[in-house]
């Protein structure tokens, strides 16, 4: 799967913009940790529509698998998204 399908399915709302940039980051991206073991750190980089710009700005759109009070485990995933506007 692609990276910016994987966001998409992770719930960015796609209504709110077009990302034009995905990557993977965090320690997968720099290899510190053994397969398997490490979470899935997606980045995306998206242009508002001039809807979502005007009435409703969404400067970051972040979700994540794990609840914010306990640490990420293998298999999580963390999606983070900043709009250009």
């Amino acid at each position: 799967m692609e990276v910016i399908d994987e966001i998409i399915v992770h719930g960015f709302p796609a209504e709110r913009g077009r990302l034009i940039h995905a990557l993977v980051g965090g320690s997968q991206l720099h290899g510190v940790k053994p397969e398997g073991t490490d979470d899935r750190d997606l980045y995306g980089i998206y242009i508002e529509t001039p809807e979502s710009y005007f009435w409703q700005g969404l400067e970051h759109f972040v979700t994540s698998r794990a609840p914010q009070s306990e640490r990420n485990q293998a298999g999580d995933v963390d999606v983070i998204n900043t709009a250009m506007t």
